[in-house]
């Protein structure tokens, strides 16, 4: 046994997950990737608020309630870095591996530091096999 944990066992002969079983001699190369996040919300609400700061503080600076017109806005900016944030942090990494004939997403995780180890793993099975 190369390395096992509740979702992952890895020997010399096979890699097991909980829906699948690779053999280990078919695998030709591991490599860790990540999904990053789609941030469409984000830039939406920065460009928006963005533009409607520029339009109240160059176009309509002496418009009733610009002022307030203003503050939303740059709440709105401030808002839509708050979600890119938070989406950067919620990317997906995922243990890709490769054989003669296809490259298949082995599992995900949202802790990196897992699915490295668990690429590593895979590595260390395929060298020890030999």
């Amino acid at each position: 046994m190369v390395y096992q944990d509740k979702n992952v066992t890895i020997t010399t002969n096979r890699i097991t997950f909980p829906d699948k079983t690779y053999a280990l001699a078919n695998i030709t190369s591991v490599e860790v990737s990540k999904e990053k996040p789609r941030h469409l919300l984000s830039w939406a609400l920065i460009l928006f608020g963005g533009l409607g700061t520029c339009f109240y503080v160059v176009i309509a600076p002496q418009a009733e309630g610009g002022a307030l017109c203003i503050m939303i806005a740059l709440v709105i900016v401030a808002v839509g870095l708050l979600v890119y944030y938070l989406q950067s942090k919620n990317a997906e990494y995922t243990v890709m591996l490769s054989s003669s004939a296809s490259e298949i997403q082995a599992t995900s995780s949202k802790d990196e530091a897992y699915v490295k180890r668990v690429a590593q793993a895979i590595r260390d099975a395929i060298v020890q096999r030999g």
